[in-house]
């Protein structure tokens, strides 16, 4: 039974720019209201930081509400909506290209 959806979008520093200047730009990327708006989730945690290979690391968890849970009951794929969440929205805001993480149902 899952109560939430982490979910994590990595930035590779490309060129003259290094994580440390990279990081605060990650993390002032506005969130997407649509897990709130439409998936009625609530907020869990949002946090960048630097990982051991030198990326900056996103990662987003969002807490799942009844609401949610009688939209996607357990065992029905309720990772699928957070799939790719922020990776556009953080390419497009720092014109490079992002990965999307899997999506960590817990």
């Amino acid at each position: 039974m899952s109560n939430h959806a982490t979910v994590t979008v990595t930035v590779t520093p490309v060129g003259p720019i290094a994580a440390v200047d990279l990081e605060p730009l990650v993390a002032a990327v506005p969130l997407d209201p649509y897990p709130v708006d439409l998936l009625q989730c609530v907020l869990h945690s949002d946090g960048v930081a630097i990982n051991g290979d030198g990326q900056v690391v996103r990662t987003i968890e969002w807490d799942f509400t009844g609401a949610y849970k009688v939209m996607f009951p357990d065992g029905s794929g309720q990772d699928r909506p957070f799939y790719k969440y922020m990776a556009e929205a953080i390419s497009r805001a720092l014109h490079t290209p992002v990965l999307a993480g899997p999506v960590g149902l817990t």
